[in-house]
């Protein structure tokens, strides 16, 4: 893993390149088989962008982001290349620790859940429009268009 790609953006980078949408989501790595780690991303949280930004990214480097993450109240966005920095909230939130992708979210802001899983495959549900007691489905693909 590269760590010099694991940086902090400034005010400046933050506001041009990651606070285009407000889309918020949880990101997970599974860290063995039926246990995960994860945090919160505030921005650019569309499984157009999301998935493929974790699916380039290798587990490790995922892995580091996550934890990174966890103290520092989540990320505030993924950038559009995986050898972009990555912005963390930085003491604008509560330390954001998240151990169980399939907690039902309907309470909360969050319009979609990632996982990054072993064997690298990255799988996604929605969020936003979760019932109690119906599980969301989860994709292993990013869609082709967003409404």
């Amino acid at each position: 893993m590269n760590i010099d790609r694991i940086n902090i953006f400034t005010d400046e980078e933050i506001n041009q390149e990651t606070a285009a949408m407000g889309t918020r989501s949880h990101i997970y790595i599974e860290t063995e088989p039926g246990m995960f780690l994860g945090t919160y991303c505030q921005f650019d949280g569309y499984p157009s962008h999301m998935f493929p930004q974790l699916e380039q990214r290798s587990h490790d480097e995922v892995y580091s982001i996550i934890v990174r993450g966890q103290t520092r109240g989540g990320l505030v966005g993924l950038a559009a290349t995986p050898s972009a920095p990555v912005a963390y909230q930085d003491g604008i939130a509560d330390p954001s620790f998240l151990f169980n992708p399939t907690d039902y979210l309907e309470s909360t802001c969050v319009n979609y859940v990632y996982v990054k899983r072993l064997d690298g495959t990255v799988v996604w549900r929605e969020a936003r429009n979760a019932e109690p007691g119906i599980p969301m489905p989860w994709y292993n693909t990013a869609p082709e268009e967003e409404e």
